[in-house]
C-alpha cells in the first residue's frame, strides 16, 4: 500500500530530527492533501509508535515514549 512508504519516511524522519509537522509530512512525501497526512500520522499512532504533542498552536508528531526502532 502505498501509504506505508510515506509512513516509513515519516518515521526515519522523526527518527532522525525528533519530530515532524504535518507541513513538514507534506515537503518529504508526495501526500498533497492534509486529509493524507492525517491518514498516515493517524496509522502511525494506532500503531503506538508515535505521539501527538502540541506545542504552542501548532502540533508536532514525535517518537512515542522514547520508541527508537
Amino acid at each position: 500500500h502505498i501509504y506505508t512508504v510515506f509512513q516509513s519516511a515519516i518515521y526515519e524522519y522523526i527518527k532522525t530530527n525528533g519530530f515532524i509537522t504535518s507541513k513538514q509530512v507534506l515537503g518529504i512525501t508526495r501526500i498533497r492533501t492534509s486529509q493524507g497526512v492525517n491518514i498516515a500520522l493517524g496509522r502511525l499512532m494506532k500503531a503506538g509508535l508515535i505521539q501527538k504533542k502540541r506545542t504552542g498552536k501548532q502540533y508536532i508528531y514525535e517518537l512515542k515514549n522514547g520508541y527508537t526502532n
